[in-house]
């Protein structure tokens, strides 16, 4: 099952996101598709208070392994 999920991202990322989209020649939501599912394999996300001010902070930590090669049909590329 595939869920759907609506995201904002600034302009700069979603330019540099199309840019890449382009490059491999598939469209930008498939594309972002396949990077979140990747992270989800090994990448954590940590949150914790901040003490400088009021909210929390957020570290990233991305996936350390080798990069896994997915493969795309004609008819996933057009989807």
């Amino acid at each position: 099952m595939v869920q759907t999920l609506n995201i904002e991202i600034d302009d700069d990322a979603m330019k540099k996101l199309k840019e890449m989209a382009d490059k491999t020649g598939i469209n930008i939501s498939r594309m972002c598709r396949h990077i979140l599912e990747e992270f989800t394999y090994q990448g954590k996300v940590y949150g914790g208070l901040w003490n400088e001010g009021p909210g929390k902070r957020i570290l990233i930590d991305y996936p350390k392994y080798s990069s896994r090669v997915i493969k795309l049909t004609n008819a996933q590329l057009k989807g």
